[in-house]
């Protein structure tokens, strides 16, 4: 069996193991097992409720940083009309959905493979399906299907807040006026925009989770092996993100 042989044998394993994940999430609505329906309150929990100081820091000191870029080249060509819409469009449509996700392939991410990881180990996993409890069921499709729900929401935040922050230091800092900004927001930035930088994020919390619970669930070599998984969860997933951005950049905005 040669290289590309394995390569897509792997790859059709992955496949399956996340189909699996979104066939388990059924549960939410039908299982009766109130230790599932727990799992999936507690990670919506995890994945969004914790993340929004992270994400907040993030987002608004990139909307900042981008005015003050911005504001000296814009008025060289008298155009401080366009610096709100350009703000707007940059993170709508690119830093906010992509920043969030490598945020949350960095915090989320790892800390998933790793508490998987660790349960693989110590076989807690194993434990499960001797107590008659999917793994899957249990442990994969809650953290799937808090990445599909919660990214969305953060990403949706992350760019009012990019926005926000590019007011603040433009009208405060800069000498913007504030109708000129708001002006600006409204004359280039479309619903569209908004609707596919959220679209994105609807893919990138599915690889954020899908190659986290993947890798977890896959460790080998003791604890040794959960470092290594974490490490390769985190840049797999951020190397996913970027190229993806890239094909759904060209098929949404195009």
């Amino acid at each position: 069996m040669n290289i590309a042989q394995r390569k897509m044998i792997k790859l059709g394993r992955i496949l399956f193991f996340v189909l699996k994940g979104f066939h388990g999430m059924k549960n939410i609505f039908f299982s009766k097992n109130k230790l599932v329906k727990r799992a999936y309150v507690e990670q919506l929990y995890s994945f969004g409720i914790k993340s929004f100081l992270l994400v907040f820091i993030v987002s608004i000191f990139t909307g900042m940083v981008l005015i003050i870029q911005l504001v000296p080249e814009f008025r060289k060509f008298q155009a401080e009309g366009l610096i709100g819409g350009t703000i707007a469009l940059a993170i709508t449509r690119e830093l906010g959905p992509t920043l969030t996700a490598v945020i949350i392939a960095g915090r989320i991410g790892s800390a998933i493979t790793a508490e998987l990881g660790s349960m693989k180990v110590t076989e807690q996993i194993d434990a499960l399906s001797v107590m008659a409890v999917n793994p899957i069921d249990y442990l994969v499709s809650p953290r799937i299907f808090s990445g599909i729900i919660m990214l969305p929401i953060l990403t949706i935040m992350a760019d009012f807040l990019g926005v926000f922050g590019g007011y603040i230091i433009g009208v405060l800092k800069l000498g913007l006026i504030s109708g000129t900004y708001i002006s600006g927001v409204k004359f280039l930035l479309s619903t569209k925009d908004i609707i596919g930088g959220v679209i994105k994020s609807l893919f990138f919390g599915t690889i954020i989770t899908s190659v986290a619970c993947y890798k977890g669930m896959n460790v080998k070599g003791g604890s040794e092996g959960v470092g290594t998984a974490t490490t390769s969860s985190v840049v797999a997933a951020i190397m996913l993100i970027l190229i993806f951005n890239f094909f759904l950049s060209i098929i949404i905005f195009s």
